[in-house]
């Protein structure tokens, strides 16, 4: 979060790529260890203090197994600790490749903005409506809807200033229907057809928030788009007049990243309506490029790749799919390793687990067989020497299972930052598949409590003259 509004502020882009690697990929190493040295430095004193507590106000056989917690508080730490790291490597394994399925679909449809996209196609407005009409009638068992979309950069120098214009232009009855954003988070897309329909005619536009910001402007504001044309006469300067009706934050393909501003050049990206970038190209010459937004129905014959490979081998204009997209993200070698890693942190986490909890159970009753033997020699039944070894066991899982979830979530959070630092449009959303987290956090505490268990249950069921004979 740092990096990235270091970046914003500053408007350098290569902040991110530079100070990201070293800086935000240790963070949830660190965030880790950090918690796992506060939870050795503050269990003591808690622990002394409850222990005080309940050994004045209740006393028993629970209040006594806290009073050895203090006396064995750096063994129950490590056993802490170890079922920390186990359960904050399960909610990982749980949730970041939930989350990052979730994002990697959020992005094929954000970066594309449609089910089919075809993309470099240059012609008058005519034209695009002639090839909408061919494409819905050739592949109308697929289509449900098309609709073209124009866009033009302008360049401006204003002073010492360059200025960079992208301006979209939509069809404001179609698009709302064709584009594949769902998510109510990025903005207008709750009622983008009421929002786009704020554009009243050529001189209405809807402009990115941050470069509003970056320009000085505000909603209400007019924008000034000075372009140089030739003329008889020599270069002349055109000016076309622009009213921002509102703003927003994220639009499929258009926001991909901050602005980039620097001291000598800003970034305005814009939205009109379908015929506000001819009218602006008209004032030199050629034509904008157009792209053709494509949804297929959802009993459609032809699959996305299908349409998208016909359509591009037809008219000789490269189109892409989403399926496409999330195919090449499926395939990538970096997601997989990320899988493999933590998938393997976490079955190594609870093999660490059992074994440490054993050996903490029979470790715990090789040290304490005197102590044992004293109890049963004073009448201390089998359930109340159960009871104390097992409120140990209990303390350390109950309290490495709440710091680890809390930890586990947090440590999510942070890697899908650092995953996405390079990529803040979309931003991530992220997963909580409950039900996988409630049946991993139970396989942890059953594998604890077993591990732990057997030998306490040993203990517990010892005779005195056991522990007598052993001792000789």
């Amino acid at each position: 979060w740092v990096i990235f509004n270091l970046a914003r502020l500053s408007g350098n882009r290569g902040l991110i790529d530079g100070m990201g690697l070293y800086i935000a990929a240790p963070a949830p190493i660190i965030l880790m260890t950090g918690s796992v040295l506060l939870v050795s430095r503050i269990f003591g004193p808690i622990i002394k203090h409850v222990s005080n507590f309940l050994w004045r106000f209740e006393g028993g056989m629970f209040a006594f197994s806290f009073r050895n917690f203090l006396r064995r508080r750096k063994e129950i730490i490590r056993g802490i600790i170890v079922i920390t790291l186990t359960v904050t490597f399960a909610m990982i394994s749980v949730i970041l490749p939930v989350t990052l399925i979730q994002f990697d679909e959020d992005d094929a449809n954000y970066t594309l903005g449609a089910d089919v996209v075809m993309i470099g196609i240059q012609m008058k407005p005519d034209d695009l409506r002639d090839m909408k009409d061919d494409l819905m009638l050739r592949y109308s068992n697929s289509i449900e809807i098309v609709t073209p979309i124009s866009m033009i950069d302008i360049f401006s120098l204003v002073g010492a200033v360059s200025y960079r214009y992208t301006v979209w232009g939509i069809d404001l009855d179609d698009y709302p229907k064709t584009v594949s954003i769902d998510r109510n988070e990025y903005g207008p897309w709750n009622n983008l057809s009421d929002f786009v329909h704020q554009i009243t005619d050529n001189n209405s536009v809807l402009v990115q928030r941050n470069d509003l910001s970056d320009i000085g402007k505000g909603e209400g504001d007019e924008i000034i788009i000075s372009q140089q044309i030739a003329s008889s006469t020599g270069l002349k300067q055109v000016h076309t007049t622009l009213k921002i009706v509102d703003s927003f934050t994220y639009w499929p393909w258009l926001i991909h990243s901050v602005s980039g501003k620097t001291t000598h050049k800003l970034y305005v990206r814009m939205i009109g309506n379908l015929s506000l970038p001819y009218y602006l190209k008209s004032q030199v010459t050629g034509f904008p490029s157009g792209v053709m937004y494509i949804k297929l129905k959802d009993n459609a014959q032809l699959s996305q790749t299908e349409l998208a490979d016909m359509m591009e081998s037809r008219y000789n204009f490269p189109c892409y799919s989403v399926e496409e997209r999330l195919l090449e993200y499926s395939d990538n070698i970096q997601t997989v390793m990320l899988y493999g890693v933590i998938n393997s942190s976490f079955i190594i986490s609870i093999f660490v687990t059992v074994i440490t909890m054993l050996f903490y159970s029979i470790m715990s009753y090789l040290e304490r067989k005197k102590e044992i033997g004293i109890l049963r020699a004073m009448g201390v039944k089998d359930m109340q020497l159960l009871t104390i070894f097992l409120s140990e066991i209990l303390t350390m899982v109950f309290l490495g299972v709440v710091i680890g979830t809390g930890l586990g979530l947090a440590t999510s959070n942070l890697f899908m930052s650092v995953i996405t630092l390079d990529n803040p449009y979309p931003p991530f959303f992220m997963v909580f598949p409950w039900k996988n987290i409630l049946m991993v956090t139970l396989a942890i505490i059953g594998s604890s409590l077993i591990g732990g268990l057997i030998p306490t249950i040993r203990a517990a069921s010892v005779e005195v003259g056991d522990i007598l004979r052993e001792e000789q």
